[in-house]
């Protein structure tokens, strides 16, 4: 079964993370119209090691609206597909970081508006790809 991810990139110096999300999809897809970043859901910091090299990343997770039909969405790259899925589909998928399958509906679901920051730190080194 192959990896999934969720759209996102680097945020460039001096540029906000809202601002990074909002240009990272504007260059990976056609036909998402108006983007509007409307909330900051949680942070996830994880780590984790591909054949032999360390990675760290910090997974910064907003809400997010557009104004065109999931369907009309198209990829820009070639090596990137979007697909749109139910919340309740996520933790039948095999989306990295695996953490957010859970994380990101309990965020949606909250009444507290305080920022979560969740941890998938690996002591211990394991392939995840």
């Amino acid at each position: 079964m192959n990896s999934n991810f969720y759209p996102g990139g680097h945020v460039e110096y001096l540029e906000t993370c809202s601002e990074a999300l909002k240009r990272e999809l504007y260059e990976e897809t056609t036909g998402l119209g108006k983007i509007e970043v409307m909330e900051l859901l949680g942070i996830l910091e994880c780590t984790w090691d591909n054949k032999g090299t360390p990675y760290h990343e910090i997974n910064i997770v907003y809400r997010v609206e557009f104004e065109t039909m999931c369907e009309l969405i198209k990829s820009n790259e070639e090596h990137i597909e979007f697909k749109w899925y139910r919340l309740n589909m996520l933790n039948d998928l095999k989306i990295l970081p695996s953490s957010l399958a859970e994380l990101i509906p309990m965020w949606l679901s909250s009444n507290e508006k305080n920022t979560i920051l969740a941890s998938e730190m690996n002591s211990k080194q394991t392939d995840l790809l």
